[in-house]
């Protein structure tokens, strides 16, 4: 049995200062950034408070939002943005529940990225796609290069 994660209790002052520092828009396609207080890497911060506790806890912005309007989330998984925007707390489209690699995987991160092309601008496809035994996903192109350059130095001595 998997446990949830406990989600804080507002009270309306609080869910109401929450609401006004989300740019909701009508059109639920589009982010809803968050413009409070946000950490170096871009996701938001705001502080809540826990049924037992009077003492205030910092939460990430996306993740309290869907706990609290979609539903608790499973341990075992990880909370997405598909927009990529660490900002968003759009849960009605742009938050989802993924396991770890495919989390990694939506990142901006170069050896994962969703981007159609690699750095070198060769396209990405499941066919030139190079996936190692951590799991990770790499441009297999860019990957016979750089083993080639290796090779290289090695024949020639410096």
């Amino acid at each position: 049995m998997v446990t949830r994660r406990q989600v804080p209790i507002l009270e309306p002052y609080q869910l109401h200062n929450y609401l006004a520092k989300i740019d909701i828009r009508r059109d639920t396609s589009v982010c809803w950034n968050w413009t409070g207080a946000k950490v170096p890497k871009g996701n938001g911060l705001f502080y809540g408070t826990f049924k037992n506790c009077r003492k205030g806890v910092q939460h990430n912005v996306h993740l309290w939002a869907y706990r609290y309007f979609v539903g608790p989330l499973n341990l075992e998984l990880e909370l997405a943005h598909t927009c990529l925007n660490g900002l968003c707390c759009n849960w009605v489209e742009h938050l989802v529940e993924t396991d770890h690699s495919t989390n990694q995987y939506m990142t901006m991160d170069p050896r994962f990225g969703p981007g159609k092309y690699c750095n070198n601008g060769h396209e990405r496809l499941p066919e030139n796609t190079y996936v190692d035994p951590r799991d990770w996903r790499e441009c297999a192109l860019c990957r016979i290069d750089a083993v080639n350059r290796y090779q290289m130095k090695e024949v020639m001595p410096l």
